[in-house]
């Protein structure tokens, strides 16, 4: 039963890394001037850089004095962080794409908005109203 609870938070904990992936790396791609860092600078985000301080506070010896003999908590509070983390993540690039897209997609591919021209081109002219006489 224990190992099935262990499996259990593990996929959870897959499941959401693989949400967060998906949505880092979407805004990541949007967003980015050079599109051959964008696959790097997720896995870094997402992943490589959470390993790497879970790796640094399990293994810190205040850490390993507090669970001394208890396995359980590597079981159930680091899956537990790692979906938290995943959440947030998410959350901030889903954040992220719904305010900045249509900004971020524009710088990306270089495109200048209408307007500006529009009123580039017809600069000189005056346009305003004037009353009637």
């Amino acid at each position: 039963m224990v190992r099935l609870g262990h499996l259990a938070t593990f996929l959870i904990s897959f499941l959401t890394d693989v949400v967060a992936l998906s949505a880092v790396g979407g805004w990541l791609s949007v967003s980015s001037r050079n599109p051959r860092v964008v696959v790097l600078k997720t896995f870094l985000i997402v992943t490589l850089a959470p390993w790497l301080l879970q790796f640094f506070i399990a293994t810190s010896r205040i850490i390993q004095g507090f669970t001394a003999g208890n396995y359980y908590w590597q079981f159930l509070l680091w899956p537990a962080v790692w979906v938290i983390k995943n959440i947030l993540l998410f959350s901030w690039a889903a954040w992220k794409i719904r305010k900045h897209f249509r900004a971020a997609a524009a710088q990306t591919y270089g495109w200048q908005r209408v307007r500006k021209k529009l009123a580039a081109g017809l600069t000189g002219q005056d346009f305003s109203v004037r009353p009637a006489t």
